[in-house]
């Protein structure tokens, strides 16, 4: 850092040679002035690149969702009642998915839950099984 102001400094007189008089005159201020110029363009620099940094950074870690975050996300867009949540989550751990994206994926996985629940359960999985994937039924016809 000492080198690049001793080098902005020493350009300061190079330039002060060539200049008309009026710099000449006035050395003490024009070298002042040129330091001052020079440490407000490493400064505009130096705030530029930092926040290009921070703004790279933030923008790399908002395109990164967990897990949790889509399943959220997915109950939400799906419209799902907190029972409903509640039941694909159980769903989820009780048929030991390591991913639980996976129910919003594959209607297979809700057929393979169904035999295991009581009637009232049975209906509400249907429910959930109707907004995931519409009419399975009707879609096996096609």
């Amino acid at each position: 850092m000492t080198a690049l102001i001793f080098d902005a400094l020493l350009s300061a007189t190079l330039l002060k040679e060539k200049l008309p008089d009026f710099f000449s005159r006035n050395t003490d201020q024009f070298t002042i002035f040129l330091t001052l110029g020079f440490g407000l363009v490493v400064v505009a620099a130096l705030v530029f690149g930092v926040k290009r940094s921070t703004r790279t950074q933030w923008l790399k870690q908002k395109a990164v969702f967990s897990t949790d975050e889509v399943f959220d996300r997915l109950c939400e867009a799906n419209h799902l009642s907190r029972d409903e949540i509640f039941i694909v989550k159980r769903m989820i751990f009780d048929l030991r998915l390591d991913n639980p994206i996976l129910v919003f994926i594959n209607p297979d996985y809700v057929q393979r839950y169904l035999p295991d629940l009581t009637q009232s359960e049975t209906k509400t999985v249907k429910s959930i099984q109707e907004k995931l994937f519409g009419d399975i039924e009707t879609a096996q016809m096609l």
